[in-house]
């Protein structure tokens, strides 16, 4: 008798989305962050995706105090992420450098 468990039964995570269709199809100003409306998120999020590490750095950096501040999660937080997610496989994010090593590159 096998009494193996097997994989069809269990939860599957859902897949995350294309970080293109993430940053198109929220209504970033209707999501608050920690410094009011995300109306500016859009623009913070593509500059992750900028060659110049600086430029990376400063995203990350703003990213960290909009939707984290105080370790507070806000309505903005989880497609921020979201976006983040979507570009790990993104070429300027799988190069070393800023968005791949940075240390305080954590969101919430």
């Amino acid at each position: 008798m096998n009494h193996s468990r097997s994989n069809a039964d269990a939860p599957r995570e859902p897949d995350v989305p294309p970080y293109q269709v993430v940053l198109a199809e929220t209504d970033w100003d209707s999501l608050q962050t920690a410094f009011g409306s995300g109306e500016d998120l859009p623009k913070v999020l593509a500059r992750l995706l900028t060659p110049d590490p600086k430029t990376q750095v400063t995203a990350l950096s703003e990213l960290g105090e909009m939707v984290g501040h105080q370790n507070t999660i806000y309505e903005a937080t989880a497609p921020v992420a979201m976006y983040v997610a979507g570009i790990l496989t993104h070429p300027a994010a799988t190069t070393p450098g800023p968005i791949a090593t940075f240390p305080s590159a954590r969101l919430c």
